[in-house]
């Protein structure tokens, strides 16, 4: 009776020392994970080699069959291990890993931080406690790190640091002041709309009066000259102007059940003393000129 393998198999190993650990750690995984079908060490050393397919690895994959089919033995699966690292895995790991350890500084959250410290962490071998620490301490961003020295006994254990360093971004994360987006609520009371609002949608009557444009003494004047009307420039007087603008329905009827109401009219009434002066200032030349 055949047992059904579980677990992901790893991936093909080309070789790459880059990835070297990984690839191993995924396979001591999956073996143990099936040790019912990879119980004994010749069945773990064919599977590693059956996977080293690629690049430098399958030269070397190549290598330790021949040299099996010559002395008929694969060895132990822990002399493999040895000579599968001493080929493949970084040289002077613990250093470099000690450099990187070294230099690692938080640049996004805890929890990532966390992860990539724990993985580095392992493989400088460093077992002292206090150094772990102080390695932690460093890369955290100022501000967590003060939080959890502030307390009044601080943690004893490296897991303990990363437990309050992930709590303080929880807490910091509710308690954080939201920031409120400068755009208008839409049910809110719209203050610096209100005069103009009033002035524009207010009284049909007062509407005209407040959108009133005033022209400069030139235009006025070139107006007067012509007969134009003040309020759209065209041919006519105001009273007779078709297209007054500003003129409401109300302000019309108003003004056709009350014909008197148009001497009203501040701007008719300067036209109508205009041309009252220009007819005394006519008059009076007209005299000089009889007189002389």
């Amino acid at each position: 009776m055949s047992t059904k393998e579980i677990g992901k198999i790893p991936s093909a190993f080309n070789g790459d020392t880059r990835t070297s650990t990984g690839w191993a750690l995924q396979l001591q995984a999956y073996t143990t994970l099936n040790k019912g079908i990879y119980d004994d060490d010749e069945k773990k050393i064919i599977l590693a080699l059956s996977l080293m397919t690629k690049g430098e690895a399958a030269k070397w994959a190549e290598a330790k069959l021949k040299k099996a089919c010559a002395d008929e033995s694969y060895g132990t699966y822990l002399d493999f291990i040895k000579e599968f690292k001493a080929t493949f895995f970084p040289k002077n790991m613990e250093q470099t890993a000690i450099r990187r350890i070294s230099t690692l500084k938080q640049t996004g959250s805890v929890a990532a931080y966390v992860s990539l410290f724990r993985t580095i962490i392992a493989d400088t071998n460093i077992t002292d406690e206090q150094t772990k620490i102080l390695f932690f301490r460093n890369g955290l961003k100022r501000d967590i790190a003060l939080a959890i020295l502030n307390f009044e006994t601080l943690p004893a254990t490296v897991e303990l640091w990363m437990e309050k360093a992930l709590d303080i971004e929880v807490r910091k994360t509710f308690t954080t002041a939201p920031s409120f987006s400068k755009a208008k609520d839409p049910y809110a009371m719209d203050v610096d709309r209100m005069g103009r609002d009033d002035d524009e949608e207010g009284d049909e009557e007062e509407a005209p009066r407040a959108r009133k444009t005033y022209l400069s003494p030139q235009e006025r004047e070139k107006r007067r000259k012509n007969g134009l009307c003040f309020k759209c420039g065209k041919k006519g007087l105001i009273k007779d102007c078709p297209n007054h603008p500003t003129v409401t329905t109300v302000k019309k009827t108003q003004t056709a059940a009350k014909p008197a109401a148009k001497s009203d009219d501040t701007d008719y009434q300067e036209f109508l003393e205009w041309k009252a002066f220009k007819a005394r200032q006519a008059k009076k030349q007209s005299e000089e000129t009889d007189f002389a």
